[in-house]
């Protein structure tokens, strides 16, 4: 017999706002960068805010474990 469930049935995630978005920029590097890169690749979230217009504000520093690893991400970038 299952337990009893452990979230309400309205409850969509237990992940917070913060952590769905640190999981989509990963889910971009992975699908953007070479292979050994982005499991090295550290995030920490910059900016979070609200902008003038509303809109959600994210920044987020990628740390790279590697001095050679530093341009890859930049580069990846500007051929998107």
């Amino acid at each position: 017999q299952p337990g009893p469930w452990e979230y309400h049935s309205a409850v969509l995630t237990s992940q917070t706002p913060e952590e769905i978005c640190a999981n989509i920029i990963r889910e971009k590097l992975l699908e953007h960068l070479p292979q050994e890169v982005p499991y090295n690749v550290q995030q920490k979230t910059a900016v979070w805010e609200e902008g003038p217009g509303g809109e959600l504000v994210i920044q987020q520093k990628l740390l790279v474990p590697k001095e050679s690893y530093v341009g890859i991400p930049a580069q990846a970038a500007g051929r998107n």
